[in-house]
């Protein structure tokens, strides 16, 4: 832990200038597309995709429970 001389709290610094750290571009633009869609990247397709490899169909989230799980990254986008 680092100490400074003139007893500021630099740990506390630090985690408020991360909290308020604008999220990079891409997080931004997945997170509104999880918003709008359900899904971070484009869709079309992966059905298939997925059957040739064997794998099961995506089961698709309802938007309720999207919006639920990422309220905060909505509202911090929304302010920003």
């Amino acid at each position: 832990m680092e100490v400074c001389p003139a007893g500021i709290d630099i740990y506390n610094l630090m985690m408020e200038a991360r909290r308020n750290k604008q999220l990079p571009e891409s997080f931004e633009m997945s997170i509104k597309n999880i918003l709008d869609t359900g899904y971070s990247m484009p869709m079309r397709g992966i059905a298939s995709i997925r059957e040739m490899y064997g794998l099961a169909p995506l089961e698709h989230p309802s938007s309720k429970i999207i919006g639920t799980l990422l309220k905060e990254v909505k509202d911090r986008l929304r302010k920003a």
